[in-house]
Parts: structure tokens; C-alpha cells; sequence
């Protein structure tokens, strides 16, 4: 969820307005795991106790949001960011 277009249009303008256009994009984890624990950051998995039925709607949710119409979000430094996202999801 916390993909952005660095070069865009207008990208230091609205970064500075506080108006960033975010947008989510599903991928396979480890290679994202990967890259980072390369840069020597540190990487914490987190196993969720969810039934199957609740992991086949988490899946069916993210899906439904990995299309051009409901990928995209504006990005709020509290209340909506790519954490926050996450979060909302799996609250679901």
C-alpha cells in the first residue's frame, strides 16, 4: 500500500501541500522481505491466527482492492498511509 510515484507530476508540490497520491499493488512478499533485510533493515513477520475462511475473505478483499478503480488513496500521514491500510484490512 505504500507505493508512490517519486518523479510525477507536481510531486514537491503537493508533498508539500501534504496531497500525495498513494496506491496499493500486490506482489510476491519475499522478494520485498529480501531487498530490505539486504539493506541490512530489520524484518519482522507477523502470523495472524485467522481461520481459513477468514484468510480466503482476506484474499478475496485484497483482490477487489488490486484493480485501477480502488487501488489508489489519498495519502494521510495519520489515518491513512500504507500501515494504516493494512490494518483496516485484516480488521475487516
Amino acid at each position: 500500500w505504500g507505493r508512490f510515484e517519486f518523479g510525477g507530476p507536481g510531486f514537491y508540490w503537493n508533498f508539500a501541500r501534504g496531497h500525495m497520491r498513494y496506491w496499493m499493488e500486490s506482489g510476491r512478499a519475499k522478494p520485498v522481505i529480501d531487498f530490505y533485510a539486504s539493506l541490512g533493515r530489520e524484518v519482522v513477520e507477523y502470523e495472524l491466527n485467522l481461520t481459513p475462511a477468514q484468510v480466503d475473505r482476506l484474499i478475496d478483499t485484497v483482490a477487489k482492492l488490486d484493480t485501477d478503480a480502488n487501488r489508489y488513496y489519498d495519502y494521510g500521514y495519520y489515518t491513512n498511509n500504507c500501515s494504516t491500510a493494512v490494518r483496516d484490512v485484516i480488521d475487516l
